[in-house]
């Protein structure tokens, strides 16, 4: 599904303003797509021969309603969904062009290694990304390799539905090596009012580093809500310091566990070995 394609001219058409008579091309593999639309369905493209390796093709309805909401939010006029980016052959699916801030938002999986390609193709256009994930792939307990890679960098989550349901939220989470834990609740964000960042004394060690690596938060997001609220920064640092301490006692268990029955079993059975090969 998307929302704009091409008309037979090269010209930009958005779904909402097509005709189901014509015939358009797809922004990213310029294939033939035709438009779909009812009384209860969004008006949006569709290709004709399914392409797996075209994000547009792959993109669902509650991609698009994320997309809306964006567009909803965000000043009018200051929008603008899947735009092109031709220097770096790059469509983004939002853009809030006066800002200069690309909104990406994802549904499906999504590796490490593309995650930084984007940051980086977006960034050497004069572009930040600011990523927003779906909670029905990512904040599970179980991190993956894109929130991984994004910690510190501009992300937040949204639970909308293929309604229009929902909203985007930022959430302080403890990462561990293999899962992760949710520390606050969901925290709804006001994704028009853009603020600057403000030092803060006495921050966790995550806000600290969103502070040094991020060039502006959001209204309600967790940054603007410490700053508002310097003894809640104070309790999540406090958190972060008995995260850190309980996960040196665990690998010191570990340690001592390994020491005192793993090397010694392992140890006799050797010998055992040993003797029965003689």
């Amino acid at each position: 599904m998307q929302l704009y394609a091409h008309d037979e001219n090269g010209r930009p058409v958005a779904a909402s303003k097509a005709s189901k008579k014509q015939n358009y091309f797809c922004l990213e593999c310029d294939t033939l797509v035709r438009l779909r639309h009812g009384s209860e369905r969004q008006a949006h493209f569709f290709h004709l021969q399914p392409n797996r390796n075209c994000r547009q093709s792959n993109k669902t309805l509650t991609h698009l309603q994320v997309q809306q909401y964006l567009l909803k939010k965000l000043p009018i006029g200051e929008c603008s969904l899947e735009h092109r980016f031709p220097e770096i052959q790059r469509i983004a699916d939002a853009v809030w062009i006066p800002k200069k801030i690309v909104f990406e938002v994802q549904y499906s999986p999504i590796s490490a290694d593309e995650i930084r390609n984007r940051n980086r193709d977006y960034a050497s256009v004069g572009y930040q990304v600011v990523w927003i994930l779906h909670e029905q792939r990512f904040n599970r307990r179980k991190a993956s390799p894109a929130e991984i890679v994004l910690q510190g960098l501009p992300m937040y989550y949204t639970n909308m539905d293929q309604n229009g349901e929902g909203v985007i939220y930022d959430q302080f989470c403890h990462f561990g090596r293999s899962s992760k834990r949710k520390i606050t609740a969901p925290m709804p964000i006001e994704i028009e009012t853009v603020l600057n960042m403000i030092p803060m004394e006495q921050a966790s060690k995550k806000i600290s580093l969103r502070i040094a690596a991020w060039p502006y938060c959001f209204k309600n997001d967790l940054i603007d809500f410490c700053n508002r609220n310097p003894s809640y920064a104070i309790h999540l640092a406090s958190i972060e310091a008995e995260k850190k301490s309980e996960k040196k006692t665990s690998e010191r268990i570990k340690e001592i566990f390994t020491k005192t029955l793993i090397h010694p079993y392992l140890s006799l059975f050797r010998m055992m070995l040993e003797k029965a090969c003689r």
